[in-house]
């Protein structure tokens, strides 16, 4: 179920035209609009996927939400919505698709590594800190100037 900040949500109202997507349409428009990230908070890594898109294209972010029947819709600022996708099922659902239907520019590398990050944390639920560091580390250079993630190092900084 997406979240939305207010009762007027697509979802909530039944106002959404979802659009058909094609498995290879996804991955091109990933290419271009999406963040394989994570959250750093304390002594924890937390893969995320996001894709960010203007509110012109809500019924398109809410189609990319249904395609992978995963994640949430969340309001991005005044004129942005962002598919979310961070629980170990949703990443799950994530991994296969673009390991079946690959990424082919530099975002490829991104997810790569990213891939690396959910894979250690699905095996090891209290996953080796230093080794997720090094790959969170990896992953930021990999980004424009390395703003693909978020760290929050303590409590007061994540509000």
């Amino acid at each position: 179920m997406a979240t939305f900040p207010d009762e007027t949500s697509p979802e909530i109202t039944g106002k959404i035209d979802y659009i058909d997507l094609t498995p290879d349409y996804v991955t091109g428009l990933s290419e271009g609009t999406s963040s394989f990230t994570y959250t750093k908070y304390l002594t924890n890594i937390a893969p995320r996927f996001t894709l960010k898109l203007p509110d012109s294209d809500e019924n398109l972010v809410y189609s990319i939400m249904r395609f992978f029947n995963a994640g949430n819709v969340y309001r991005a600022g005044k004129t942005n919505l962002t598919f979310v996708a961070s629980s170990s099922e949703d990443l799950a659902r994530i991994v296969e698709h673009f390991d079946s239907y690959p990424l082919k520019g530099h975002k490829a590398d991104c997810y790569k590594l990213w891939r690396k990050l959910v894979e250690m944390k699905r095996a090891f639920r209290r996953s080796d800190f230093s080794e997720l560091s090094t790959i969170a580390s990896a992953l930021s250079k990999t980004t424009a100037k390395g703003r693909h993630h978020k760290i929050v190092t303590t409590p007061q900084e994540k509000q």
